[in-house]
């Protein structure tokens, strides 16, 4: 955040070179770093999490300190009738799956 709050392109590079993408970098170095312009540190809190069943490893949720506006993010538009995800193949059907012929053996009485 210290970077962030200076507005210098050599603290610019340093954040590019961790985040690297610059709506990122827009956000922080204009919406978060006004909200945070009289502190010196806090800038975030940590909840701990229940620990996971697969591994056992420690869970917490990282959240800003104070009130933020939400990061803008761009939705995904489809045209109207495209379906991202077909589920049934030409004149309505179930697509057909390539299906391997079966040898059987005969049996020796």
């Amino acid at each position: 955040m210290g970077k962030a709050k200076t507005h210098t392109q050599a603290d610019h590079n340093v954040l590019l070179r961790h985040i690297p993408h610059n709506d990122v970098i827009q956000y922080l170095t204009s919406v978060v770093s006004e909200a945070y312009s009289d502190q010196i540190s806090g800038f975030t809190t940590l909840q701990r999490l229940p620990i996971r069943m697969g591994d056992s490893a420690n869970m917490v949720v990282v959240t800003w300190g104070k009130e933020v506006p939400p990061f803008p993010t761009k939705k995904r538009v489809t045209p109207k009738g495209d379906d991202p995800v077909p589920t049934k193949g030409k004149e309505g059907k179930q697509p057909e799956s390539k299906s391997k012929s079966k040898k059987t053996k005969k049996l020796a009485a």
